[in-house]
C-alpha cells in the first residue's frame, strides 16, 4: 500500500510540474509542446518513483523508535546519501544518452550534483510518510489503573475491505481484559475479583 501511495504522489507531482512548464512557457510567449514539457521534466520524477522502493525498502528494515533510533538514523543518512547520488548518476546518463554524448556526463553530474541537499530531503520525505502511515495504523495509549500503569497497541492491517486488527498490551492482557482497561479503567485483578464476587453471590443466593 506505501508503493503505491509513493508512486501516486510522485507521478501526481510529474503530472502538476510538466503542467506548469508547459503553462509557464506560454505566459512567457515562447509556448512548449506538452512533449516537450514531459521530455524536459518528467525524467527526474520517474526516477524518483523508481527509487523509492529503496527508501520503503529502508523504512521498514530500519524503523524509527525509541531503542534503536541511533541504528536507525545512521542507516537512513546512508541512505538517504545513496538514494541522491543514484538519483544525480541516473539524471546525468539519462541525459547524456538523450544526447548521444557521452562526453557531457561529467557537465551534467556537475550541474546536478548541486541538488544533492534536495534529493536527501526527498528520501527523509518518503521515510517520513511511511512512518506516518505506519503510526496511523499503530494507536499506541497508555491507561494507569492502581499500582499498574499498561501500554495498549491497536494495531490494523491489510486493505479497506480485508483488514485484521489486534489488541496488545505491556504487560501482556487477554484481550477480553485489554478492552475493560480501555472502557472502564478496571484493573485485570479486580475484573477477576468482581467476576468472583458476582459467582459467590449468585451460588449463596441459590443454595
Amino acid at each position: 500500500m506505501a508503493t503505491a501511495v509513493i508512486v501516486g504522489i510522485t507521478a501526481l507531482i510529474c503530472v502538476i510540474d510538466v503542467t506548469r512548464f508547459h503553462l509557464a512557457s506560454a505566459a512567457a510567449g515562447r509556448p512548449a509542446p506538452w512533449l516537450t514539457a514531459f521530455a524536459l521534466n518528467a525524467p527526474s520524477w520517474i526516477l524518483l518513483g523508481a527509487l523509492a522502493p529503496l527508501a520503503l525498502f529502508l523504512s521498514r528494515r530500519a524503523p524509527l523508535g525509541r531503542g534503536n533510533w541511533s541504528r536507525a538514523l545512521a542507516v537512513h543518512v546512508v541512505g538517504a546519501f545513496v538514494f541522491a547520488i543514484l538519483h544525480i548518476a541516473g539524471m546525468a546518463v539519462f541525459l547524456s544518452a538523450q544526447r548521444g554524448d557521452w562526453a557531457t556526463m561529467p557537465i551534467f553530474l556537475n550541474k546536478f550534483s548541486t541538488s544533492l541537499a534536495i534529493n536527501m530531503l526527498t528520501y527523509a520525505a518518503i521515510v517520513g510518510a511511511v512512518h506516518a502511515l505506519r503510526f496511523y495504523r499503530e494507536a499506541q495509549t497508555r491507561v494507569r489503573v492502581p499500582g499498574q500503569t499498561y501500554q495498549v497497541t491497536a494495531t490494523i492491517a491489510g486493505t479497506m475491505d480485508r483488514f485484521q486488527w489486534a489488541l496488545n498490551s505491556d504487560p501482556p492482557l487477554p484481550n477480553i481484559d485489554v478492552l475493560s482497561l480501555l472502557l472502564s479503567d478496571t484493573a485485570p485483578s479486580r475484573i477477576a475479583a468482581t467476576n468472583t464476587n458476582s459467582t459467590s453471590a449468585l451460588s449463596t443466593k441459590v443454595w
